[in-house]
């Protein structure tokens, strides 16, 4: 009778199914019960069964039925599989499509089919795959699981059951993308064929008989490829076989898994019975369960880790570096949760396979050290972390056998752990690791029973005296400083309150602690304590300064950690409902007036730390850590304080000082070395500050907001003001302030994507750009003086900034990139219109350029390459307007200048400049309209538009012609050098490839007709094989002429049709018969050369076949005078913006174009550029010249105080001084030579410090291990420069100085590096 009392019974049963399966299973007798189970959950999953019952039973048994699916699906695989065998999905199925079935019902009925597919099998039945005999290819069904959850969700249903059917469609997705991933590896691996190393250059026969005259010929045939193979990496041998597809399906797979597993609780977690699918929600949770066990199964099942050490290990994959960053991104994802670490360490054969792949380096390897580093990094963080992970374990279970109770402290296997632990966090990596796995769920708890009160006097004492307690303490303190995790602080801040208030005297390091925890003391960790943690920040703000960092900075730390976690959302956040507490949070913020608060505490951070920037000082680790966390949660809270105040538009915020406070921060703080110990925590504060300034990015909403005015009075508008203000501020501002600008614009046109985008996402694209146009615009009296100001600089990392600045504005629209234009001309004519000594003022250019001048050409050659430069530039140069006059000039003077002779380095440098402008200016393929970007203008010979792409890309006619002029004057000219000639015949040899150019540069050879003849003679006459110019202009001169007399055929008749008749190049050469003609003496000169130097045969080739062709044109009519060709009207260089490539999909796109290399690298000057730009100057006699009551000796004598407010004591000053390099200064007084060093030794090991434009971190300077008193009467050991000292002063250095020495090195008569010594007592 399976009535009301049997199904009471069934839902009483789902209790004790687990344990009593257990039990089952420990007897013996698990499977004799299991088929019951089934049979009961199968009986009350039918509806027909139900519907035989009361109205109340019928649903009880329904809703017990599927709680026992959940129940016994938790069991294990191989009880949720005779479940799933026995058809429980189908019966979930039919209830799930039931008439009149209520929503509560359909979603337990959901719930239950997502228990089902937590295995392999289930998960597979429900896709509709069937395993065959192989148990590898699978099938689908004609109407799978997967397909009926479709099909419901697209019925008439509830939101609420729509939502949990999506959320298991995910689910299922997740398991098919693992396993594509899978496939797509297997695939790769059997496509991929790598060479036998071990047999290559052996000959095969198979049991076949070979001529031996045979294979030497066929021997001496393959010697070139041996040869060529040989001198190729093992991984350029490979034959790569897999296609893009497979890549792209990899990367798309890593991808999509990495999301699932950052945001699985949104993604794939069954919503919450009563949580209701808003938009938004304020309190409650929104799911139920925990996805991660059913991910790591997964995982597991796909053998997800030997896929990833299948793509780092095979030559196919292993080099792309878009699979190394999706696996760097998953493997750091996993990285980040307890849940990941252990299943990473379950796995730890394949792992340990994985971090050898990784952290391996060969010869071929370091050709390309960006992915290098990165799968190097990636596995040094995963050995750190794994590490960490079981030190951690290993004291759990030491602790657990009572080694704490049993008086066994000291013992080998717990020194040995935590001194492993505490060695890992000698390295910034390792410390960082160190902290985040002790700051996860329970891991501090291995620590805290070091310090923690036994309840027992005496294990108390002893436990306080064990060195295990000072590694405890030591490591408690790190965590506490360097972990931002909120949550750990919440589980056990009381208990380390505690401890430190029981026995403060056991250890210094407590009392650090206890610093740090104050603000945790009472706090409720909920919205009610945000006023509170906002009234200690002031507090603790009103104090601060670097003399108090110390006292001050742990608590204003704290509470800014906790602000950051109660009011800033979680990264994926935007992935679920939206949370309205974070809403509240901001409200609760700014009725405490925090903004104000943090601005305060912003300046005077920025106060404190710019003079010692200044003056080169380095601050201590401690400090530079404790600064860097209270700017980032700062950062983090103001940034979602403004995103909440500025996200409608309608409200403004015009204070100003927070953007001046964190313009110096930005300045302090990144300007750090690129490798130390604060990398990423400072260039995790530089993108903060840049965030925080892109939320005042908001376009105005009002009705008239496309007026000037409108404009002007916007945050925007204000925000780029401060920007350009602060940047010619100081000279401190220069790069900074560059840096943040390139940083805030949006990169150049085309933008790199994987699919084409939309029309939507490209017209936000371009109305971005118009809006930083229009801005930028508003105030472009101060970008022109910004670039006035800095365009002459002889810093070469200043000038890189610069130019990628301008790249970036100029490409914005047309009236930008005319402003930039304008401002480049204009300061190039100044600097050439200066009036200097005797100079003549009719003629503006006569005499060699000048330093100031060519570093402006060089700035205007390298702009000009870029289409968004030259196009304003040609257009300015066609423009009829009055005010645009000027700039004809500048194409004058360019001209001029280039033929000036002068043996001067800058003058050459200067003419090598012009050569390469003239050459952007007439190249046809740096042009903004281009039809395929990318593709040359000869692959584009066959577009109806080339004429139209020409008239865009050339200057006009008189432009154009005066440039011909210029280059030929330029060959033609005895005095100038080989290099400046080469390059203009380069440029004349590109203008002969089209009609256009070819009719232009005829007619400048009919106006000078004697200037290739000259060249020809000036060749013969100083002919030096030895030279490479030489003979490459020989070389291009021969092809000058050969492309004058004929058309490639590859070039064809749609690009050039004309040509030079024979007897227009013979009047043009003066051609000769003699003997000593110059084509007669090169080839003569050439033919000698021949017989020493092979090398020559094919420049002698050229010189014979172009002899030959002028020859053979003596008997040739002479053809009608061509045509002029002309070309339409270019278009507005309005028209030119917009029809340029917005977009580049796949291969076209050139990745490197937005990496932070291309971007953020600037390439280091070389010594003779740095050697030409220095001056000496004398300081002293220019600060009484210009500044009157400044004295320089005395601001440089002065030093800044230590921490704890006191001068520093002299024979610290003095070790100071003895530790600096020695280098001659680069600042002396007169008569003072460089300071004598002797005596003390810089210190070793890990006790230096790093320096980067003044920001510089010392790393452990206060190592509480190298200071602790010697335990030896042993003398300390004297290094190699105290005996050069003796030998220097012939004597011992004195004992104090020893000492110091000493100490500052860390080399007492204790033990090794870290350790306690050898008397620990």
């Amino acid at each position: 009778d399976r009535g009301p009392r049997w199904v009471q019974t069934l839902e009483e049963l789902q209790e004790v199914i687990t344990p009593g399966l257990a039990h089952l299973q420990y007897l013996g007798q698990q499977k004799d019960h299991l088929s019951s189970l089934y049979e009961w959950t199968l009986h009350g999953l039918e509806i027909d069964t139900a519907l035989t019952l009361p109205i109340a039973i019928n649903l009880r048994l329904l809703k017990a039925a599927m709680r026992m699916v959940a129940a016994l699906c938790e069991c294990g695989p191989e009880v949720a599989a005779g479940l799933i065998r026995a058809g429980v999905q189908d019966k979930l199925f039919t209830l799930l499509f039931a008439e009149h079935m209520s929503s509560s019902l359909k979603l337990a009925a959901i719930k239950a089919l997502d228990s089902t597919i937590s295995c392999q099998e289930g998960v597979e039945r429900l896709l509709g795959w069937q395993q065959e005999d192989e148990g590898r290819e699978a099938e689908r069904k004609t109407s799978s699981g997967y397909q009926q959850l479709i099909n419901l969700m697209l019925g008439d249903q509830t939101v609420r059951v729509v939502t949990a059917a999506t959320a298991l469609v995910r689910k299922a997705s997740l398991y098919e993308t693992i396993t594509t991933l899978q496939s797509t590896t297997d695939h790769i691996v059997e496509t991929t064929q790598i060479p036998d190393l071990e047999t290559e250059g052996k000959v095969e026969t198979s049991g076949k008989t070979e001529d031996p005259d045979k294979a030497g010929v066929k021997d001496e045939e393959e010697e070139e490829d041996v040869a060529m193979d040989t001198a190729m990496s093992p991984l350029e041998q490979v034959q790569y076989s897999a296609n893009m597809q497979d890549i792209e399906t990899i990367i798309n797979c890593l991808e999509e898994l990495c999301t699932i597993v950052r945001d699985a609780v949104h993604i794939i977690a069954q919503p919450h019975p009563k949580a209701f699918p808003t938009s938004a929600v304020l309190t409650g949770h929104t799911t139920v369960g925990d996805p991660y066990p059913v991910i790591y199964h997964y995982f597991t099942t796909r053998r997800l880790l030997e896929c990833l050490v299948v793509l780092v290990s095979s030559p196919s994959t292993a080099a792309h570096p878009g699979i190394l960053t999706a696996i760097r991104d998953l493997m750091t994802q996993l990285m980040l949760t307890q849940k990941g670490l252990l299943y990473l360490a379950s796995h730890y054969e394949t792992v340990n396979v994985l971090i050898r792949i990784l952290t391996q380096s060969t010869e071929y390897d370091r050709e390309d050290s960006s992915m290098d580093t990165t799968a190097q990094d990636l596995g040094l963080k995963l050995i750190y972390h794994l590490q960490a992970l079981q030190a951690i374990d290993q004291l759990q279970e030491c602790i657990n056998k009572g080694c704490i109770t049993q008086g066994e402290l000291d013992s080998a296997e717990l020194l040995s752990t935590l001194h492993t632990m505490f060695s890992m966090t000698f390295t910034s990596l390792g410390r960082a690791s160190v902290v985040h796995v002790l700051g996860l769920e329970t891991n501090l708890t291995c620590l805290l029973a070091f310090v923690e009160s036994t309840g027992d006097e005496d294990t108390d004492n002893n436990l306080r005296k064990s060195v295990c307690f000072k590694y405890a303490c030591v490591l408690l303190l790190l965590t506490v400083q360097g972990s931002d995790n909120v949550d750990m602080l919440e589980k056990y801040a009381q208990r380390l309150l505690t401890v430190c208030e029981q026995a403060p005297e056991a250890n210094p390091k407590l009392s650090d602690i206890k610093k740090w925890l104050q603000p945790v003391k009472g706090l409720t960790f909920d919205l009610s304590s945000i006023c509170g943690l906002v009234e200690l920040v002031k507090a603790g703000s009103d104090e601060l300064d670097l003399n108090r960092l110390n006292t001050v900075g742990p608590s204003v730390t704290t509470s800014l950690r906790i602000l950051k976690h109660l009011c800033c959302p979680p990264a994926n956040a935007h992935c679920g409902q939206k949370d309205l507490k974070w809403n509240l949070s901001v409200i609760q913020l700014f009725s405490a007036n925090a903004m104000e608060i943090f601005i305060i505490m912003l300046q005077k951070l920025g106060t404190a730390l710019l003079h010692p920037w200044r003056r080169g000082h380095p601050h201590p680790g401690t400090q530079a850590a404790m600064v860097v966390a209270m700017v980032t949660s700062a950062l983090a809270v103001v940034k979602t304080m403004l995103a909440e105040l500025l996200g409608s538009g309608t409200v403004q915020f015009r204070d100003v000082r927070l953007l001046t406070s964190l313009l110096t921060l930005h300045t302090v703080l990144c300007s750090a070395p690129s490798t130390g110990t604060f990398i990423q925590e400072t260039q995790r504060v530089q993108t903060d500050v840049i965030d925080v300034f892109l939320t005042f990015t908001q376009p105005p909403v009002t009705q008239k907001s496309d007026s000037e005015e409108a404009l002007a009075n916007t945050t925007w508008s204000m925000m780029l003001k401060e920007v350009l203000q602060y940047i010619m501020s100081a000279p401190e501002g220069f790069l900074g302030g560059l840096t943040m600008l390139s940083e805030l614009l949006p990169l150049p046109l085309p933008m790199g994507a994987r699919e084409s985008l939309s029309p939507d996402d490209v017209m936000l694209a371009l109305n971005n750009r118009k809006l930083w146009s229009a801005y930028l615009h508003l105030h472009s009296s101060d970008l022109q003086q910004v670039i006035k100001a800095l365009a002459g600089s002889g810093c070469s990392q200043l000038q890189q900034l610069l130019k990628r600045v301008c790249w970036q504005m100029a490409d914005l629209a047309a009236p930008t990139s005319l402003m930039v234009v304008r401002s480049l001309f204009d300061i190039v004519l100044e600097s050439i219109n200066s009036n200097e000594k005797g100079r003549e003022e009719s003629r503006p250019v006569d005499k060699p350029c000048s330093a100031n001048t060519l570093r402006l050409l060089e700035l205007v050659e390298d702009l000009m390459s870029q289409a968004p430069i030259k196009a304003p530039a040609l257009h300015l140069l066609r423009s009829g307007s009055k005010c645009d006059e000027k700039y004809l000039d500048l194409l004058y003077y360019l001209c001029l200048l280039m033929n000036v002779v002068s043996d001067q380095q800058n003058h050459l440098q200067a003419q090598d400049c012009v050569v390469s402008i003239f050459q952007s200016l007439c190249d046809p393929d740096i042009t903004l309209t281009s039809p395929e970007s990318g593709a040359s203008l000869l692959e584009q010979k066959m577009k109806a538009n080339q004429t139209l792409q020409l008239a865009n890309s050339l200057p006009g006619k008189e432009h154009l012609m005066s440039i011909c002029t210029a280059l030929l004057d330029h060959v033609s000219s005895e005095e100038q050098t080989f290099g400046t000639i080469l390059q203009a015949l380069r440029t004349i040899v590109m203008l002969s490839e089209h009609d256009y150019g070819f009719y232009t540069l005829k007619c400048a050879l009919k106006k000078s007709n004697d200037s290739l003849y000259k060249l020809l003679k000036r060749l013969a006459s100083t002919f030096n094989k030895d030279n490479a110019d030489h003979l490459a202009v020989i070389s291009t001169t021969f092809e000058l002429l050969r492309v004058l007399l004929t058309i490639d055929e590859e070039m064809g008749a749609a690009v050039r049709t004309l040509v030079l008749s024979g007897g227009e190049m013979r009047e043009l050469l003066n051609w000769s018969a003699e003997p000593d003609y110059p084509l007669h003496s090169l080839e003569k000169h050439l033919t000698e050369c021949c017989k020493e130097d092979e090398s020559l045969e094919s420049l002698m080739e050229a010189t014979v076949n172009l002899r030959q062709s002028i020859q053979a044109s003596e008997e040739q009519e002479l053809p009608k005078e061509a045509e002029e060709p002309t070309l339409p009207t270019p278009e507005q260089i309005t028209d030119q913006f917009n029809s340029r490539a917005i977009y580049l999909v796949g291969d076209e796109y050139d990745e490197r174009s937005v990496s932070p290399t291309f971007w953020l690298s600037s390439p280091p000057p070389e010594d003779a550029d740095i050697e030409a730009d220095m001056v000496k100057c004398d300081l002293i006699d220019m600060s009484q010249k210009f500044l009157n009551d400044f004295d320089l000796k005395a601001e440089l004598e002065k030093d800044i105080t230590t921490s704890t407010g006191a001068p520093t004591p002299p024979a610290k000053a003095a070790r100071k001084r003895l530790n600096k390099p020695r280098v001659e200064p680069m600042v002396s007084w007169g008569g003072r030579g460089p300071v004598q060093r002797h005596g003390n030794a810089p210190m070793r090991g890990k006790g230096y410090s790093i320096y980067s434009r003044g920001m510089a971190f010392q790393s452990r300077p206060n190592d509480v291990f190298r200071q602790r008193k010697q335990n030896t009467s042993r003398p300390p050991s004297m290094h190699v420069d105290d005996f050069l000292a003796m030998e220097d002063h012939t004597g011992p250095p004195a004992k104090r100085n020893r000492q110091n020495e000493s100490s500052d090195r860390g080399g007492g008569g204790g033990g090794g590096r870290g350790g306690f010594g050898r008397g620990r007592g």
